[in-house]
């Protein structure tokens, strides 16, 4: 059954393509604000208010980033700027990791390896041209990050959470080529 599509902004294709079904934007937000609400929860209620925003719009970027990735309309407008899915990958995806270290100083050093690893997965995921070794690999190279995960960040449970939806996000939602 086919849905009706709806444009998008421009300013937002980046996340949602030009055109996108009121399904997957309401996945999309719903995955992100499940991801903040979850953040917000577990926080320490003595948590600084700009730490606490800060950590629940990068929630919402990650968690939504999780479904967005894997949609139709987002896949379709990545899969023909190579140039484009590689500064995702990486540079913007940097700035994810400086602000978790920033708020998170005494785990700073656990972060940047874990993130360092999830990145450099994604762009091997990326570089794999067969379609169907990028799907096996995505999985392989994402229960090793979560593994480092579990071992790094066990006493940073909003860390935890942030970095196993990140790993999710960019291993296996952004950096295969779904069709």
């Amino acid at each position: 059954m086919a849905q009706n599509r709806y444009s998008i902004p421009k300013v937002l294709h980046e996340f949602h393509g030009k055109q996108a079904t009121l399904y997957d934007l309401l996945a999309t937000y719903g995955a992100g604000m499940m991801a903040a609400v979850t953040v917000l929860f577990l926080l320490p209620t003595t948590t600084e208010l700009w730490h606490q925003i800060l950590l629940a719009v990068l929630a919402l970027d990650i968690g939504g980033g999780t479904v967005a990735n894997l949609t139709e309309s987002t896949t379709d407008h990545h899969r023909n700027r190579p140039r484009l899915r590689l500064f995702f990958i990486g540079s913007l995806h940097l700035i994810h990791l400086i602000i978790l270290m920033v708020i998170f100083p005494s785990y700073a050093l656990m972060i940047a390896l874990n993130g360092g690893y999830i990145i450099a997965a994604a762009y091997c995921v990326n570089y794999i041209k067969v379609y169907q070794q990028q799907k096996r690999a995505a999985p392989l190279l994402l229960v090793i990050a979560w593994a480092m995960n579990v071992i790094m960040l066990s006493g940073l449970s909003v860390g935890s959470l942030l970095m196993a939806l990140f790993a999710f996000k960019l291993i296996v939602a952004y950096a295969v080529r779904w069709r």
